[in-house]
């Protein structure tokens, strides 16, 4: 698992078209050990002052500029600070856990809070092996509990507004057969979807021709209207 999350950290320790910095030239560990002091919270200044001191890193450099690389790295990783340590169980089952496009807010509110929660449920049990405690747990803690409040109430919400519940399943509805629809057609090939347009072409002036129309009375019963 930490192979893994070496592999995204050093995807995006380089901005695309730039140069390379002095974090896109860490070892595997190093960089490794930059993302861990970040996730537990350690902050720019005091990790800037240990890469120069330590690390013999940019040494020439002021510990402001340092902090700065810290500070735009940690922004380009941000995705991957809430999860767990890959040394967890929990991490195998939840990092890098996408966000479907389909989701509503709702699903999508309810994602984040189990990798939130499995997220800190990592942390803990790293405080219960290591006995090194993270200095911002508590602060954890509290976003997850803010998190839980505001699925609740949009439930409560939903509960009892039927109606945007049945236009959200509507719309859901509708995206999955646009993207069936689409899928088809681009499996069907140029000459099939002409086939296939066609053919119902044809078959809509069938029905035109050949539909007979009824009058639904007030017993539940049909009668056929003729022309």
């Amino acid at each position: 698992m930490k192979k893994n999350v070496i592999e995204h950290l050093r995807r995006f320790s380089t901005v695309p078209g730039k140069e390379k910095t002095w974090v896109s030239e860490l070892s595997d560990d190093r960089l490794f050990d930059l993302y861990l002091k970040i996730r537990n919270g350690e902050s720019a200044r005091g990790i800037a002052c240990h890469v120069q001191t330590v690390w013999k890193v940019c040494r020439k450099s002021s510990v402001h500029s340092v902090s700065q690389g810290i500070l735009k790295f940690k922004q380009r990783i941000s995705h991957l600070l809430l999860f767990p340590s890959p040394d967890t169980d929990e991490a195998s089952t939840s990092v890098f856990s996408p966000m479907r496009e389909e989701d509503s807010p709702l699903e999508t509110m309810e994602n984040i809070t189990r990798q939130y929660e499995a997220r800190i449920k990592g942390m803990i049990a790293e405080e219960e092996k290591t006995g090194v405690k993270y200095p911002f747990i508590s602060r954890d803690l509290q976003a997850l509990a803010g998190l839980r409040k505001a699925i609740l109430k949009q439930k409560e919400w939903e509960a009892t507004h039927e109606e945007p519940l049945d236009r959200r399943r509507y719309q859901k509805m509708a995206q999955r057969i646009d993207r069936r629809f689409n899928n088809l057609m681009e499996s069907l090939g140029t000459e099939g979807q002409s086939r296939m347009i066609e053919g119902a072409d044809r078959f809509l002036q069938l029905v035109e021709e050949r539909a007979i129309t009824m009058h639904e009375k007030e017993d539940g019963t049909y009668d056929l209207i003729k022309d």
